[in-house]
């Protein structure tokens, strides 16, 4: 742009050519967009260095599991606690397990993070100058890159259903299930009772029924289900992506509790373990899932080997695919045919 030149009104003649006013702008935006472009070249080669250490680590001690330490059952029927990947890489890496996720989420994806850098640079729109906001993107890039599922999905899978648990949970045997693990909507109380129905119907005795809850409707949910089973405990999970406002209130609210409820008579087999944990944030495949390592954290410790873990209200199988990598045996029921398919794609692809 070329310099402004100052006319007098009256003669029209040039008196001055001043300097450009949006020079130091222009300036200043090319150095954000530059620092823009270092920051992702800086993400991928710290998230490509985690997932190296994280393939030497599984070449020696075997796949990286999302959350806990497992336990390797032994020839004796004892069980010894394996490596834990994430508990070493946070005590010398110094970053948290979510913060590392993240990094490797954006150098699998490189060429794809520098092409939304690029274009939004290019546009001068807002751009995405943190870190946070640019493992958004690549999470929200990632998940709208899934195919989606058949209208209509032809299921191979036996341990999948679709349809009302109330209703197509009768064909469920008596005494068949070691553990329920499930996410029903919070609001719906008429359902946790009908969860609890089930439960006292389709678990062995000790047997195990594990259910998120939110906190507003708690004492009604307590109530519906001491019913049927006999209440145990109160986990948590530790939010990680925010807190939750409740103004009415003036609570900020960190955790969700998930519920614990037995079939009598209750004998805790059980290792010691944590009633807490922090999953971090996934809804790549719905909008209402649940992490991963949230399910993995509750399964390792309270499901026994081999045994069976239902989910009767499953959304995109989360519960199901960490069963199915704990080499647990599972069985899902979800009245949307298309969380069924996406159950049934996720599960297709663990070996």
């Amino acid at each position: 742009m070329a310099n402004p030149i100052l006319i007098d009104n009256q003669t029209g003649e040039i008196i001055a050519i001043g300097d450009d006013p949006w020079e130091k702008c222009r300036e200043e935006t090319e150095r954000l967009k530059q620092s823009t472009v270092n920051l992702i070249e800086q993400m991928i080669a710290t998230g490509q260095a985690y997932l190296d250490r994280k393939a030497e680590w599984e070449a020696e001690y075997g796949e990286v599991g999302p959350g806990r330490p497992r336990k390797k059952l032994l020839p004796d029927g004892s069980r010894k606690e394996e490596p834990s990947f994430w508990q070493e890489f946070e005590a010398n890496v110094g970053v948290s397990q979510r913060w590392a996720w993240g990094l490797m989420l954006v150098a699998e994806h490189a060429d794809q993070a520098r092409q939304l850098i690029q274009k939004s640079t290019s546009e001068c729109s807002a751009g995405y100058s943190s870190i946070e906001s640019i493992v958004k993107l690549i999470r929200d890039l990632t998940r709208s890159a899934l195919p989606p599922p058949p209208e209509t999905p032809v299921l191979l899978d036996d341990n999948l259903v679709i349809g009302d648990f109330c209703e197509v949970g009768d064909g469920i045997p008596d005494n068949s299930v070691d553990l329920i693990f499930t996410d029903p909507p919070y609001a719906q109380v008429d359902l946790y009772a009908a969860l609890a129905e089930l439960a006292v119907r389709v678990l062995k005795p000790g047997g195990l029924c594990l259910a998120y809850s939110g906190q507003v409707y708690l004492p009604e949910i307590l109530l519906e289900m001491s019913g049927n089973l006999d209440y145990i405990w109160i986990a948590s999970i530790h939010h990680t992506g925010g807190e939750m406002r409740f103004r009415n209130l003036h609570i900020h609210c960190g955790w969700k509790p998930i519920l614990m409820f037995a079939k009598p008579p209750l004998i805790p087999w059980w290792e010691w373990f944590t009633d807490i944990i922090s999953g971090g944030k996934d809804k790549r495949f719905h909008e209402w899932q649940q992490p991963e390592a949230e399910a993995a954290h509750y399964i390792a410790a309270l499901c026994p080997p081999g045994g069976m873990v239902l989910d009767p209200m499953c959304g995109s199988g989360t519960t199901l695919v960490a069963a199915k990598k704990l080499g647990l045996r599972y069985f899902g029921i979800d009245l949307d045919a298309a969380n069924i398919a996406r159950t049934e794609q996720r599960l297709e692809e663990i070996p």
